[in-house]
């Protein structure tokens, strides 16, 4: 009977996830939008009336995971000053944060392959910045204009 019971709840897991979708485009609390894209999700656009400073992404949104961060999502949010981006995330896409001049920390996670074209681009607020050693491209000018970055390794 454990046993059965057990391999329900595991079936029940399985079907809920295989299941698991977005109706469009889907905000979360912190005003982080997200867009499905076949069986994964896509950090699409931030909320610019959010107020929301400190911004965490998580790896699984509404049971999907979380796979990159796409073009133009944070551009121009000059009231974050922080962002943590999960293990799931491969790739940041061109101009993702843009113009976010109160950016002063992120965290990029070793699984991220792909920094595309102006990602970072006119983030004066960086000081230093880690580029993990899987990231096999950055794109062109992908830190121009970040020009408080003294240490980029």
């Amino acid at each position: 009977m454990k046993r059965l019971l057990s391999f329900t709840v595991l079936l029940l897991c399985s079907v809920v996830t295989a299941f698991a979708q977005l109706n469009g485009i889907e905000t979360d609390a912190q005003g982080v939008k997200y867009e499905q894209k076949g069986q994964v999700c896509y950090v699409w656009a931030f909320d610019k009336n959010s107020t929301v400073t400190n911004i965490t992404i998580p790896e699984t949104f509404k049971g999907l995971p979380v796979r990159g961060i796409d073009s133009n999502a944070f551009n121009g949010s000059t009231n974050i000053t922080s962002v943590s981006i999960p293990n799931t995330v491969w790739s940041i896409g061109s101009h993702a944060f843009f113009n976010c001049s109160g950016l002063t920390n992120v965290q990029i996670p070793s699984s991220v392959e792909y920094i595309n074209g102006f990602a970072f681009a006119n983030c004066t607020g960086f000081r230093s910045l880690t580029i993990p050693k899987n990231v096999r491209t950055i794109g062109e000018s992908a830190f121009a204009g970040c020009e408080s970055l003294a240490s980029l390794t």
